[in-house]
């Protein structure tokens, strides 16, 4: 029996199967997310592990297409097939040359004329967004939203510092509104002390107990704000967690998982982390950063200057 082809560069499911390309069977662990008609799944990393097509794949499960499926471990289950509006947004066409307001209003448009649902053009995208998810739940029961390539506008501008700013500013400016105080103080802020509040405010089944899940969260809080920094920066003896350079200091991170800050501190003494910025004649802090597993969030951290002996 020969081998089908592979599916390279394929993301769509309904174009593997149709096209006769090699598809493995996953069904049966994706029928737990489906099997309830209620629930949130945010499926983070690893990146290029197929997390398009596994949208592509739930798109044509949520939209009834059983002849799919045919000889794979859903077609035989006890799944109901029922069809759903389906709402995918895929930010994989996402540009940074362009806003994400007006990516977001273009979108939320598309979709509601595709279902045949009339927005109020005059409202903001949110609004229009929440108007044609009510009016489509109203008419059909049940709606389904599937984000496809959640992180491409903020990756679009990791580099680039005034463009992240330019993108992400006008949220800083309504968050400085409700909090009845200046934008600097707000952007001080969040660098200082909403990183704890964010990790309270996330939902408890979003939590992943793992440093790489807070890693992550902590890189898109700076980025977001304006800063960049630099995450698993190698080394000749390891990983760096993140570092931040600007033209006058640079601030190199370790985190620790139910780990101290001490260890994380200890950790880039230990293995240099340092040394390949010895020569640029600015002032090094080491920053370890603790997280705690029962918490849920970021525990004590230490700042310290560099001393070499």
């Amino acid at each position: 029996m020969s081998l089908k082809p592979l599916p390279t560069g394929l993301f769509t499911f309904r174009n593997i199967i149709e096209q006769g390309f090699l598809y493995v069977d996953k069904t049966r662990h994706l029928y737990p997310l489906i099997k309830h008609k209620l629930g949130v799944y945010f499926l983070a990393r690893p990146r290029r592990f197929g997390k398009s097509l596994l949208i592509s794949t739930l798109e044509s499960i949520f939209q009834g297409e059983r002849e799919l499926f045919k000889g794979l471990w859903l077609e035989q289950a006890d799944y109901g097939w029922e069809t759903y509006p389906v709402l995918r947004l895929d930010f994989s066409t996402y540009s940074g040359a362009n806003s994400l307001e007006s990516y977001l209003r273009h979108t939320v448009d598309e979709l509601a004329l595709a279902h045949h649902v009339e927005v109020n053009p005059n409202l903001k995208y949110a609004e229009s967004f929440q108007q044609l998810i009510v009016k489509l739940a109203k008419s059909k029961g049940a709606v389904v939203i599937l984000i496809d390539e959640y992180d491409k506008p903020l990756l679009e501008v990791l580099d680039d510092s005034e463009a992240a700013k330019a993108n992400f500013e006008p949220y800083l400016h309504q968050l400085a509104d409700k909090l009845q105080q200046s934008y600097e103080q707000t952007v001080e802020a969040v660098r200082k002390r909403y990183i704890r509040v964010l990790f309270a405010n996330l939902p408890y089944h979003l939590h992943i107990a793992e440093e790489r899940y807070y890693q992550s969260v902590f890189y898109l809080l700076f980025t977001l704000v304006g800063i960049s920094i630099h995450a698993e920066v190698a080394t000749n003896i390891g990983r760096m967690d993140a570092i931040i350079e600007n033209e006058e200091t640079i601030f190199i991170f370790e985190f620790k998982f139910n780990d101290t800050a001490q260890a994380a501190l200890q950790q880039i003494y230990d293995r240099k982390y340092y040394e390949p910025y010895l020569n640029q004649n600015k002032p090094i802090y080491l920053i370890g950063v603790q997280f705690e597993e029962k918490q849920k969030n970021v525990g004590n951290y230490l700042v310290e200057p560099l001393t070499l002996n």
